[in-house]
């Protein structure tokens, strides 16, 4: 959650601070759950499509502020990182752990539809989010349709990790 606001705060003008801030942010969410460094994909993406649609005096600026935001990220990681290669030998989790994804998410559907343990089935108001998001990207202003797609991809990237693990009901 706290990535997300700082995303939509930062995004109006993608200053070093807020970009730090973003990375500093997303790094502490990867160090409780691996998986929950995707969520970084929706800023990136908005950041990427400000850089391609905007030419202005702030552009290079702008791409240097991300340098900063990305240095912060592996800074703010480095403490796991340094525990990942105590433990494990290598960045990453244990090999038992990684043993267990299929990357081909055979198991995404489920996660969202499994009546037993889908997200749809137990959490209806989910379902209601989706369109929600769906409404946003097809009658709002593009601004908002970035936000609504980049929080889209954010939501199906998790669907997908979910869906690639062996024990996704656990």
């Amino acid at each position: 959650r706290s990535v997300v606001v700082i995303w939509l705060r930062v995004r109006a003008t993608w200053s070093a601070g807020g970009l730090a801030l973003l990375g500093v942010a997303a790094a502490l969410m990867a160090m409780v759950r691996e998986q929950d460094a995707f969520f970084v994909v929706g800023p990136a993406v908005d950041f990427v499509r400000t850089q391609l649609t905007t030419r202005d005096a702030a552009w290079g600026r702008r791409w240097g502020h991300a340098v900063v935001g990305a240095a912060a990220a592996a800074l703010a990681f480095l403490p796991q990182a340094l525990a990942y290669l105590a433990l494990n030998g290598r960045i990453g989790p244990s090999r038992l752990v990684a043993r267990k994804m299929t990357w081909t998410a055979p198991h995404a559907l489920d996660v969202l539809a499994s009546p037993s343990h889908g997200l749809f089935w137990w959490t209806p108001l989910a379902l209601l989010a989706l369109a929600g998001l769906v409404v946003i990207w097809r009658r709002l202003p593009r601004d908002h349709r970035v936000i609504a797609g980049g929080l889209g991809l954010m939501a199906a990237l998790q669907v997908y990790v979910a869906g690639s693990v062996e024990s996704w009901t656990v």
